[in-house]
């Protein structure tokens, strides 16, 4: 909830005394993706103050930094990508290696994203 996480003394199962505390979360909101395509862990879908990035949710580390209000995964037959974008303008990141592979800075459509993650994927 909007407190954090309350973590509790429970160790291997077995109550490890009285060591309750709550643990503030520093985002809005954490959805968890699915597994990454390489062997990074766990991908997460984050917001921090309306904007959204992706980050690995086993080590916290942000991969994709927020900034964007549109932040999908894009599945196709041989990979991950993450489509992000502002609601008008759009790019995309390679799931496994978080590589740009379009940049939303070029004014570029979400059809047009998808086209160029289809062609890179032939």
């Amino acid at each position: 909830d909007e407190r954090g996480m309350l973590r509790h003394g429970i160790i291997n199962g077995a109550i490890a005394g009285d060591d309750n505390q709550t643990i503030p979360c520093a985002c809005d909101r954490i959805e968890l993706i699915d597994r990454s395509p390489s062997n990074r862990g766990v991908l997460a879908k984050y917001t921090i103050d309306g904007n959204s990035g992706v980050m690995d949710a086993d080590s916290g580390e942000g991969l994709i930094q927020p900034g964007y209000s549109y932040v999908n995964p894009y599945c196709t037959l041989k990979g991950m990508y993450f489509i992000v974008g502002d609601g008008t303008h759009f790019g995309a990141y390679d799931a496994a290696t978080m590589e740009e592979v379009a940049s939303p800075t070029d004014a570029r459509t979400l059809y047009q994203v998808r086209e160029i993650i289809d062609k890179r994927d032939r």
